[in-house]
């Protein structure tokens, strides 16, 4: 009963600031004066790089799976990719993870304890890439005073110890204390391992600034590399904690934010973040939709409806 209010709540809030965006841009813009002026090729950048942030990730958590000998097709482990992605837009961010956790359980008889064990590393090592590609950038622009770096250098540094702990608890085996995780696969304690998934994670990083600039410029804004890098790292930082399916309306409040230091009006603003999710919806619909048909298809076992609301 209380998880039903909270996603109730949740619901009202997102129509609330859906509802707010779009009247606050239907008052202050010319919409389709903007659109007209879109380019549209850097719309079709966008979309690609979002298609290569999920191919990634995909990889990401298809390692480790690898690793012990559970064989996924590309169809299955991208296609996954996809559909989780999906849900996490339209659901809380759990229920992606938990969509995940399903399909491995029922399909591939992944135990569930070794299944969060394994998820919890991915998470550990994506905060110590994360908050490393973050303290770089910091380092390398000491010099600017009263920007943003000041105040979230702090926040990747506890970023790096959360992830750190993390992985550490993971690999001397005392996950299997908590009840909810058991101890991480031998084959996964190793070094080779922790590097190719902090790599995939790092690429991913690194795409958020390049996918910052070309939303902007989109729309004939073009950002220095300094704004870019603290716009992207602001925007990275938000997305760690998905209050909201997609954290819509907070992700727009951080663009905002950003663009204001820089002279960009709140609509602009806006209407740049609403680039990028367009980019990501037209990418991610209709691939989360299909990859329903390529991992779940062919299964024995259907996915139904009373299943699908476990995930809600």
């Amino acid at each position: 009963m209380i998880s039903r209010n909270i996603h109730l709540i949740r619901l009202i809030i997102l129509l609330i600031l859906v509802l707010g965006i779009t009247f606050f841009l239907i008052n202050k813009i010319d919409a389709f004066e903007i659109m007209s002026k879109t380019n549209f090729q850097i719309l079709t950048a966008v979309i690609f790089t979002h298609a290569i942030s999920f191919l990634i990730i995909g990889f990401i958590y298809y390692l480790p799976l690898k690793k012990i000998d559970m064989q996924l097709s590309f169809k299955q482990w991208f296609g996954l990719s996809n559909l989780a992605s999906l849900f996490n837009l339209i659901f809380p961010a759990k229920s992606g993870t938990a969509l995940r956790w399903f399909y491995l359980k029922e399909f591939h008889q992944l135990p569930t304890k070794k299944f969060f064990s394994m998820n919890m590393l991915a998470t550990g090592i994506g905060l110590i890439s994360l908050s490393f590609l973050g303290l770089i950038i910091t380092f390398l622009f000491p010099e600017k005073d009263s920007n943003l770096f000041s105040n979230i250098d702090s926040i990747f540094w506890t970023l790096f110890v959360l992830g750190s702990l993390i992985v550490v608890i993971l690999i001397r085996n005392n996950p299997s204390k908590l009840k909810i995780m058991s101890s991480l696969p031998v084959e996964l304690k190793n070094s080779k391992v922790f590097l190719s998934i902090f790599f995939c994670f790092f690429l991913v990083s690194i795409l958020y600034p390049i996918r910052s600039y070309l939303t902007f410029y989109a729309i004939g804004i073009e950002l220095s590399l300094f704004e870019t890098l603290e716009l992207s790292l602001l925007i990275s930082v938000v997305s760690i904690f998905p209050i909201l399916p997609g954290n819509i309306g907070i992700k727009e409040m951080a663009m905002v934010y950003i663009g204001k230091r820089y002279g960009i009006s709140a609509e602009l603003a806006i209407f740049a973040s609403l680039i990028e999710r367009v980019g990501l919806y037209v990418f991610l619909i209709p691939f989360g939709f299909s990859s329903y048909f390529f991992i779940f298809g062919n299964q024995d076992n259907n996915f139904t409806k009373s299943e699908m609301i476990k995930f809600q």
